[in-house]
C-alpha cells in the first residue's frame, strides 16, 4: 500500500494533530483517534498485507477516528462521525457499488422503521468515486438527569425519542475502502458543517 494512497488521512487523523485541533476548536467536538495504528500505516513502508491482516482480524473494519459532539459518558444520544478503513475485494466499481447496496440493505433489519433517504448511488467526491446513500430511523432511550429544586438535588432518567439520520460515504483504493458515517439527530441542522469539512478534506493518491 503507497503511503501516498492515505493521504487524506495524513491531513485528518496524523500524528501532527493540526487538522484534529482546527476541526475541535471550530466545532468544539471530542476527537477520539487511533494514532498509533494510523502511524503505522503511514511509516516509511507500510506493508499492504499487514493492514489486510489487522482488518481481518478486527471483524472487518478498523475504526481510524471519531468525531463526538458531547461527552459519551452524560448518556443520551450523541451525534457522531466515524471513519473506518475495511477490505474491499470487489475487482471493479460496479461491485463495489453492489456489494455496498447489500451492506445498506442491513440498516432495515437492524431498525424497524428504517427508509432511505437516498438509496445507495455513486457520487464524485474530490474526484473520488465514492459510494453515497443516507436514511433515517427512531431511536428509542433514556438518560440519566440531575435537577435541583430549593436546597434539594433530584436524580432521576428520562425517556427519549429522537428521530435520527446516517449519512455513509464509501471510497474504494484498491484492496481496501475508507467509509466515513455520520449519524445525528436529523431535526439539527447545525451538526452537517463539521461532517461537510471532513469530505471537502479528503483526497486519496498523489
Amino acid at each position: 500500500m503507497k503511503k501516498a494512497s492515505l493521504l487524506f488521512l495524513l491531513f485528518i487523523l496524523s500524528g501532527s494533530g493540526f487538522a484534529q485541533k482546527t476541526l475541535k476548536d471550530k466545532y468544539n467536538w471530542i476527537v477520539k483517534n487511533n494514532i498509533a495504528f494510523i502511524d503505522s500505516l503511514v511509516g516509511e513502508k507500510p506493508n499492504a498485507s499487514d493492514l489486510a491482516d489487522a482488518i481481518d482480524k478486527n471483524n472487518g473494519s478498523i475504526l481510524l477516528a471519531s468525531f463526538y459532539k458531547f461527552n459519551q459518558d452524560k448518556g443520551g444520544f450523541v451525534p457522531v462521525v466515524q471513519i473506518n478503513v475495511l477490505n474491499n475485494p470487489a475487482e471493479t466499481f460496479e461491485d463495489f457499488l453492489f456489494d455496498m447496496k447489500e451492506s445498506a440493505a442491513v440498516f432495515r433489519s437492524s431498525f424497524n422503521d428504517f427508509s432511505f433517504i437516498n438509496e445507495p448511488e455513486l457520487l464524485m467526491i474530490n474526484n473520488q468515486k465514492t459510494v453515497y446513500f443516507s436514511g433515517k430511523f427512531t431511536i428509542n432511550g433514556s438518560r440519566n438527569i440531575n435537577v435541583k429544586v430549593g436546597n434539594q438535588k433530584l436524580n432521576g432518567n428520562q425517556t427519549y425519542k429522537i428521530l435520527v439520520r446516517t449519512k455513509v460515504y464509501a471510497i474504494p483504493h484498491g484492496n481496501y475502502f475508507f467509509q466515513l458515517s455520520f449519524t445525528d439527530n436529523l431535526e439539527v441542522k447545525e451538526d452537517e458543517n463539521l461532517f461537510e469539512d471532513l469530505l471537502t478534506s479528503i483526497k486519496i493518491g498523489k
